[in-house]
């Protein structure tokens, strides 16, 4: 076997070692079961072994993949240290976050409630970044991380609910039936190219008509509800924030959740990223009653 084995298949390989499987390997990669089959397969061939004996209940590794997969583990961690080193070293460290497309906008609209001495850089993304793999520091997200070497914080909860311009408020303020709002008013929908969001699901689920705008961008889902080109569902932290639109559902309740910060269990105790951790932590808390959405304006 004189091929030169590739990196990312090792780490492939060691996610199903971890996993012991495909299924829970593909919670940890994002890749599909085909996909990480076919990488396991290409893998033992480049190697010239069996590593894994596959059952239905899963894959077990043969005594060349456990002996693979001691060498493979000591290869992670020496990377782990080489990119923990590369970042210790530089004078200003850059504490990546990545979070969705609001809690992003919310974050760099607060910007001067983090640490001033340290340089941030926000990720907008709905997709799980791996944080084992370094690909960000600190995440907030909606649903509790499968992978193992994570550290998960509460934040609190985050309602939505629908909004439009002043003009679809009826006669009287009185709140409206959603299932009117749906049926009457032309809508306004964010479409993500890569991702499942709840509330757009929600709204696909419900709107049995086209919508009026379809949008990649939430923000342009914002500009147009603003606008009057139709209505929207939008975190409420964001619509009661804007002064031109109106809350006209109350929260809805199947999209209602849980706000997590997560961080890599080790990389948590590093000074910048406790820092920030702990600044994110109280910027979320403190303003919990506006993400939880108990305080409206009235239609």
């Amino acid at each position: 076997m004189n091929e030169t084995l590739d990196w990312h298949d090792l780490q492939l390989f060691l996610a199903v070692a971890n996993a012991s499987g495909l299924a829970g390997a593909v919670r940890i990669t994002g890749l599909s079961a085909p996909t990480l089959g076919r990488r396991m397969t290409a893998l033992e061939q480049a190697v010239g072994c069996e590593l894994f004996v596959r059952r239905q209940s899963g894959y077990e590794l043969t005594a060349d993949g456990a002996q693979l997969l001691k060498h493979v583990r000591s290869m992670q961690e020496a990377s782990t240290g080489v990119t923990r080193w590369q970042e210790q070293r530089d004078q200003q460290t850059v504490i990546k976050i990545t979070a969705g497309a609001w809690t992003s906008r919310f974050i760099a609209q607060n910007l001067d409630s983090l640490p001033a001495d340290t340089c941030i850089r926000l990720v907008p993304d709905n997709n799980f970044l791996d944080l084992r793999r370094r690909e960000a520091h600190l995440a907030i997200r909606n649903r509790r991380p499968t992978q193992q070497g994570l550290a998960v914080q509460k934040l609190g909860r985050i309602a939505f609910a629908v909004y439009g311009a002043p003009e679809f408020v009826p006669a009287g303020g009185k709140m409206p039936e959603t299932n009117h709002l749906l049926e009457a008013c032309p809508w306004i929908t964010y479409e993500p190219a890569s991702s499942s969001i709840p509330s757009t699901q929600w709204l696909r689920e419900r709107l049995k008509k086209q919508p009026v705008l379809s949008c990649s961008s939430p923000t342009l889902v914002l500009d147009a509800a603003i606008a009057g080109a139709g209505l929207c569902v939008v975190p409420c932290f964001v619509g009661d924030s804007e002064p031109s639109l109106r809350r006209l559902s109350a929260p809805i309740e199947e999209i209602t959740h849980i706000q997590l910060l997560v961080s890599h269990d080790e990389d948590r105790h590093l000074k910048p990223v406790r820092q920030v951790a702990k600044a994110l932590h109280k910027l979320f808390t403190t303003n919990k009653t506006i993400f939880a959405g108990d305080f409206p304006k009235g239609p």
